[in-house]
């Protein structure tokens, strides 16, 4: 079966539509999601309001951030997109002494939910 592919003219509805579906995808296969260790997705806006999602690894009990930061389209080129991917590690885990005193004091704050991901405010 051949995809059809649609001319967006929206370069961040693009880049959206491919990652979520992408993400979807590999989310509905068993398959996918062992090799992957996916365990959950949930898609949200980033703080400018553009697509993201945050990501659960089975075995990892930090959260990822998968960001699109931003879209890069010309007419008549091929668009593209810069992603940006943050892991947030649950403060149990060794990888929390790699932080800055700071860094540390943030994750442990209430800019932080029990999903381990950032809650929504203004300083984040």
């Amino acid at each position: 079966m051949i995809e059809q592919v649609s001319t967006y003219t929206d370069a961040v509805a693009a880049a959206e539509a491919v990652l979520a579906a992408a993400l979807q995808k590999t989310f509905a296969s068993c398959q996918a999601r062992s090799l992957t260790g996916l365990a959950s997705i949930h898609q949200l806006a980033n703080r400018q309001g553009l697509p993201a999602w945050l990501l659960w690894c089975a075995g990892r009990s930090g959260a990822y951030q998968l960001d699109l930061a931003e879209t890069l389209s010309a007419p008549h080129a091929v668009s593209g997109a810069v992603l940006a991917l943050r892991y947030f590690p649950d403060p149990a885990e060794t990888a929390m002494a790699e932080f800055t005193g700071e860094e540390r004091r943030l994750r442990l704050s209430s800019a932080f939910d029990h999903t381990g991901t950032r809650c929504p405010a203004p300083w984040i």
